[in-house]
């Protein structure tokens, strides 16, 4: 088992409610204020959270569904 996977976990959980509340806060506002949203994106992720790549990966991938639509 991994070591320390309360923190682990706590960190997961903290990221998971942050990617979900921004997801869903910026996917309405993302059409008008787009560079935020990248500006957003980049700072949350390299220095509030612990795991830029599952915050940075799910929102390029949320961006490309903005697109095509």
């Amino acid at each position: 088992m991994l070591k320390n996977t309360k923190r682990n976990q706590s960190v997961m959980v903290i990221t998971t409610l942050g990617f979900f509340f921004f997801f869903l806060f910026f996917g309405i506002v993302f059409p008008f204020f787009w560079p935020f949203y990248f500006f957003e994106v980049f700072f949350l992720g390299f220095f509030f959270f612990l795991r830029p790549f599952f915050w940075f990966f799910p929102n390029l991938i949320f961006f490309f569904i903005v697109l095509k639509s």
